[in-house]
């Protein structure tokens, strides 16, 4: 049995020194970047020099001096991509950047809160717990619970620079229903750009970014797939 998320994202996340005024709607227009912009396609909170956050296109821009976030709930997910390369590849080559980030995050239903219950226990075992444990799983009503978050960390190297994954599942709080089924999972990839000369700027960074990022949404379609399809079988 397969199941598709009801709510999926992705976002990137750039490290290193940024100018957020500079990133406003008109900018991102004159450049085309976000091409016909609409005043009701827009919707900006704040453009300051710390901080900048606005939604144009259904993608949410977030940037302060040492952080540049987008995100987008809609595929094709390459699309944010690409506009980190036109951004920085094209306009803003000088920005230095040292990290990037790619996540992928999903809510999906379960067929039932047992579901959800039993993949919990799969997870993170009660039976370590002793008598808490036991409580965990008891049937008797007077107590109840389960797995409430688990973080899984891996470190690797890959050519030369470093990469922190972390797969993250909960359940989900954006998903409601009677029946408590629904489960929240993130995969997170964080890369460090190796070999970076003096007075470095933002090729390295965009180069690394485009030649992974479809490997990384990959791994993690894959991941999360995995573990919906155990949810599945409960």
């Amino acid at each position: 049995m397969h199941i598709n998320p009801d709510i999926a994202g992705c976002s990137i996340v750039l490290l290193g020194k940024f100018n957020p005024a500079i990133f406003q709607t008109a900018w991102l227009q004159a450049k085309g970047i976000e091409p016909g912009v609409l005043g009701e396609d827009v919707d900006v909170s704040i453009v300051h020099p710390d901080i900048a956050h606005f939604v144009v296109h259904g993608r949410a821009y977030h940037v302060e001096q040492g952080r540049f976030l987008i995100s987008t709930s809609s595929a094709p997910w390459v699309a944010i991509s690409d506009i980190i390369r036109k951004i920085f590849g094209e306009h803003l080559t000088h920005t230095p950047i040292h990290a990037f980030m790619v996540s992928k995050e999903v809510h999906f239903r379960l067929p039932s809160n047992e579901a959800r219950g039993n993949l919990g226990k799969l997870l993170a075992p009660i039976e370590p717990w002793g008598d808490f444990g036991k409580e965990l799983g008891s049937d008797d009503g007077k107590s109840t619970g389960g797995l409430q978050s688990l973080t899984m960390r891996r470190l690797s190297a890959v050519e030369g620079s470093g990469v922190e994954t972390k797969v993250t599942i909960e359940p989900s709080n954006r998903l409601k229903d009677p029946g408590l089924s629904a489960v929240y999972m993130r995969v997170s990839a964080h890369h460090t750009v190796p070999g970076l000369p003096e007075g470095y700027g933002a090729d390295r960074a965009v180069e690394l970014l485009a030649a992974r990022f479809e490997g990384l949404l990959e791994e993690a379609d894959g991941i999360i797939d995995g573990i919906m399809q155990v949810g599945a079988e409960q």
